[in-house]
């Protein structure tokens, strides 16, 4: 009875669907902004150890560096690189009493432009999330965002949300809703380009960057299927 329990357990961890693996990313304004770890974070709720931060760069300085060897939503360490570039960093209201409240207080600051290249991407279509968060303590016009070559919402400014602990969390942004964060679907590109512009008035931060694995995971194999059905016949026929 015992190895039919065993085979069984075997038979459904093969016939099982995997989770979907993911690369977060958060630009920090000063070094306090670091991480405790353990939280769940962000519009999908990558705990906070796993996260990349621009404050472990490799390189250059936290508004315009580079950080290679990405880990994912696991810890394991990934081909994935990331390049930025700005004029600044800033920070908003939103504190540091939080994991949640760091990742939104501190941002790439608009000036002249925002870059955020992601290379080395292995999943063979992915969605891209890009946060936002300002200086702005309510609704404010962010400028043109750019995803793989394609403004969002048509081109131009559209509504956003300048903080996420005040009550309002993350919360889709979709041209019309105010919200602080931008979601693509149906990338399959090895490098992930964005780029954020100022308007006039317009703002155009950057906050985070997170990329989910949404490549199709097979159906349970037709082996796993008949071993489970075999399985269960063979154990009516012992009862």
């Amino acid at each position: 009875m015992k190895l039919q329990y065993s085979l069984l357990a075997s038979l459904v961890a093969m016939s099982s669907v995997a989770s979907a693996a993911s690369i977060a990313i958060n630009f920090a304004e000063n070094t306090n902004q670091q991480f405790a770890g353990g939280a769940a974070i962000g519009p999908t709720g990558i705990d906070s150890s796993n996260w990349n931060s621009s404050i472990d760069r490799d390189s250059g300085t936290l508004a315009a560096g580079t950080m290679g060897n990405l880990i994912d939503d696991t810890g394991a360490t990934t081909s994935a690189s990331v390049t930025w570039s700005s004029s600044n960093v800033w920070y908003n209201a939103d504190g540091l009493g939080s994991d949640e409240a760091k990742l939104a207080v501190g941002y790439l600051d608009d000036g002249s432009g925002v870059t955020v290249a992601v290379s080395n991407i292995t999943y063979s279509t992915y969605t891209a999330y890009v946060l936002f968060t300002s200086d702005q303590n309510g609704d404010y016009q962010h400028g043109e965002i750019t995803v793989e070559g394609t403004a969002l919402f048509g081109g131009g400014d559209f509504n956003a949300h300048g903080r996420v602990t005040d009550g309002t969390g993350w919360v889709e942004a979709d041209g019309t809703v105010f919200g602080n964060y931008a979601v693509v679907t149906g990338l399959t590109d090895s490098t992930l380009d964005i780029t954020s512009i100022r308007n006039g008035a317009a703002r155009g931060p950057i906050s985070g960057v997170i990329i989910v694995d949404t490549t199709a995971v097979p159906e349970p194999t037709s082996t796993a299927l008949l071993g489970l059905g075999g399985l269960a016949l063979i154990m009516r026929r012992r009862k």
